[in-house]
């Protein structure tokens, strides 16, 4: 089993390590609530087809996210927008699990800010901590 724990803490410690500011320092250890536009009603839509391989695959890759806490169970009183999930094939013959957010991306509001170029990363500092 892959070791999420240690994977990502070496993941913030990064961060930390390049100077990101507290912001994304929370969001990374404690995750980041998207911002909606407006409630969302209760929406399923339709899975992609799945052949036996990738609904196993599909199948174990829930379970493992279930177990390692980046997903939980939707109880049936929840508000929930409930995407399609499939699998496509990795050049090396694994498979990664693939989600639909479209319908999702409708609610998001999308935070307004400016960003000229990437000459403006060159001028944040590094820290070497």
């Amino acid at each position: 089993m892959r070791n999420v724990v240690h994977a990502f803490q070496s993941t913030l410690e990064a961060w930390c390590r390049v100077g990101a500011s507290k912001t994304l320092l929370r969001w990374a250890s404690k995750g980041f609530q998207i911002p909606l536009s407006s409630n969302l009603l209760r929406i399923k839509l339709q899975n992609f087809k799945l052949d036996d391989l990738q609904r196993t695959f599909i199948s174990k890759e829930v379970a493992w996210l279930l177990a390692c806490g980046p997903i939980r169970p939707l109880w049936p009183y929840k508000q929930a927008l409930l995407s399609p999930v499939g699998a496509v094939p990795k050049i090396l013959g694994s498979m990664r699990m693939i989600v639909n957010l479209r319908l999702l991306n409708t609610f998001v509001q999308m935070p307004k800010f400016k960003f000229n170029g990437l000459w403006e990363l060159a001028a944040i500092p590094i820290s070497t901590r």
